[in-house]
């Protein structure tokens, strides 16, 4: 999955990007601090402040 032409990925996208479960995708997004926009009841991670994230909490590149 190439997510460097996408400003944002559903939590499914983000699961599948990292193979892990759904419900521990959402997990992760419930977390305090990780970065989320919520439109009523969908949730959407924008990606660049998702790999700076991803980068400083876990030394994970996701961008390439």
């Amino acid at each position: 999955m190439v997510i460097s032409d996408q400003q944002f990925i559903t939590v499914n996208e983000f699961a599948r990007l990292l193979r892990i479960g759904k419900n521990t995708a959402y997990a992760w997004v419930g977390e305090d601090g990780f970065p989320k926009v919520i439109y009523g009841r969908s949730i959407r991670i924008p990606v660049e402040p998702l790999a700076r994230y991803m980068a400083d909490k876990f030394g994970i590149d996701i961008a390439s």
